[in-house]
């Protein structure tokens, strides 16, 4: 079935491409077509788009990276064991963190914004976690997008640096996000809450930078990635959905299950292509901040519309289509 579906895939998701690429136009059916032809292809489709885009796509400039904000000069320094361990493993956590009056001033910012509960759907306007429900409460992305100290993270040029160098093409920031997570059982909370293991299909080829907002121990919803499983997927995992922790730890083996904790400032970069989740709390309270960089929009659609955009300079605004 496999050998069958996986060239058809390839075609239809082509054509799609190529559709999108002419006219900006992607259906829903198109991206769920995406994912499967990723399934189907075992990441081929992926990787041959992305090999295309490198080819014909010229990154940023010296002179433009240069001209970017700079918030964490100090990663720079680990650029070489960033590419190897992104290349290899999939993640990576830098010995770096970001500096305490850089995520204070974040906090603070995210701190006045409001946050909607997966449970019930509703908006808080509050500071007060014990007064949010189990589970996770997420920022807006339009919310976010009118933080300058979101704005900065998204625009860093240390950012845009070592994502060029993993994405091999100019980086797009397609998403940016914050959420707070509590403790539960709930089942159902725990899956819509990435809380257990899947992979991201959000794009051709993406990165996250994530920071931790909070100390984060094994108590306290640390994230957990499978080495190297950005690489190919293996084929009882042709399932687009959840997996559980037995069938992951028997297919991969416990030690590449990684499980990332860290001070506040923790800075970690991971492809989510790969499998991971957040790990259940069970005390406390997490709260992270996530930025993410594409080499193309093709993929899963975010409908966020960019208000003044004509505010920012001509390499921003393509940073943040």
């Amino acid at each position: 079935m496999k050998i069958v579906l996986g060239p058809l895939m390839f075609v239809i998701s082509l054509v799609n491409y190529f559709i999108y690429s002419l006219s900006g136009y992607q259906s829903n059916l198109s991206y769920r077509v995406f994912r499967k032809t990723y399934i189907f292809t075992n990441g081929i489709f992926n990787d041959f788009i992305s090999f295309t885009l490198k080819v014909i796509k010229k990154g940023f400039s010296k002179n433009e990276i240069e001209s970017l904000i700079s918030i964490a000069p100090s990663i720079l320094l680990e650029t070489d064991q960033f590419i190897k361990s992104m290349d290899k493993k999939g993640y990576y956590i830098f010995n770096s963190r970001i500096k305490e009056s850089t995520i204070n001033n974040l906090i603070s910012d995210l701190n006045n914004l409001s946050v909607t509960s997966v449970k019930d759907n509703k908006t808080y306007y509050t500071q007060d976690i014990e007064a949010l429900p189990e589970g996770k409460s997420f920022r807006q992305k339009k919310d976010l997008l009118q933080s300058k100290s979101v704005l900065n993270f998204i625009f860093c040029k240390e950012f845009i640096y070592l994502a060029q160098m993993y994405l091999e093409s100019k980086p797009i920031c397609n998403n940016a996000a914050s959420w707070i997570t509590k403790p539960t059982l709930d089942e159902m909370m725990l899956d819509v809450s990435a809380q257990k293991f899947h992979f991201d299909m959000d794009k051709i080829k993406f990165i996250k930078f994530f920071i931790y907002l909070t100390d984060v121990d094994s108590k306290n919803g640390p994230h957990i990635y499978v080495s190297s499983s950005h690489k190919r997927l293996p084929n009882s995992l042709k399932n687009d959905g959840r997996f559980n922790d037995e069938t992951i730890s028997n297919l991969y083996g416990l030690e590449k299950i990684i499980e990332i904790t860290g001070k506040k400032g923790t800075l970690i970069a991971v492809d989510t292509r790969g499998l991971h989740k957040g790990k259940p709390l069970t005390e406390n309270y997490r709260d992270i901040f996530q930025v993410e960089y594409s080499n193309s929009l093709f993929g899963r659609k975010y409908s966020t519309q960019i208000e003044e955009i004509e505010k920012f300079n001509k390499i921003e605004r393509s940073i943040l289509k």
